[in-house]
């Protein structure tokens, strides 16, 4: 059975460190060491530049971090189909889901990153320039909280869209469930690796 299978070259490294030189063949680029079968050619993962000799018709990613987009995949999947791709290229994840919900989380001892002011008469607040600017990643089930309003959906993306744009934005307004403070807005989200495979990242 593996006989029968067509040749392929698997290139293991990051799209930034691969090109396309003249040669077209079929070739598969992945981001992740695994058993090749006989019948296929390892390439080069020594870390020096790498020519790919032929456009890949599949791609599989895992520049994702726990915010989805903080380690550039929109970026990096453009690019990737303007010098690596053949069109439509399969890609691997090809869609995600981002989810949010605000939620109320009274001061204790957790690894989270919040403005600081004045705590038991010590002024902390110089500290604030060294908190996380954008997300930090924590497991919500350690952390004492009050969910403050519904969950939201907030943004779709078909990572399979050549078009697909790099930067949105999007105001929601939603009704408080209860009374209280609502100190910051928790997300997550669902990472579908195939029309039957998914990933996802929810503590709720």
């Amino acid at each position: 059975e593996i006989a029968r299978r067509p040749k392929c070259r698997i290139v293991m490294k990051h799209s930034n460190e691969v090109k396309v030189g003249e040669k077209m063949e079929t070739i598969f680029v992945s981001g992740f060491g695994f058993y090749t079968p006989e019948g296929c050619l390892v390439g080069d993962s020594s870390g020096s530049a790498c020519d790919m000799n032929g456009r890949a018709d599949l791609m599989v990613s895992e520049i994702v971090d726990c915010g989805l987009l903080g380690e550039g995949l929109i970026p990096s999947l453009r690019d990737a189909r303007e010098r690596l791709l053949v069109p439509n290229a399969k890609v691997i994840p090809e869609a995600a889901s981002v989810y949010a919900v605000c939620i109320e989380c009274p001061e204790q001892p957790a690894p989270l990153s919040r403005p600081l002011s004045l705590v038991s008469g010590i002024d902390f607040s110089l500290y604030n320039q060294f908190c996380a600017p954008s997300y930090e990643q924590i497991r919500l089930s350690t952390l004492k909280h009050r969910r403050m309003t519904e969950e939201i959906g907030v943004f779709d993306f078909d990572l399979r869209d050549p078009e697909m744009p790099e930067e949105r934005s999007r105001v929601e307004k939603r009704k408080a469930t209860g009374s209280g403070t609502i100190h910051a807005v928790a997300f997550w989200f669902r990472l579908d690796l195939d029309s039957v495979e998914s990933l996802y990242t929810g503590a709720f």
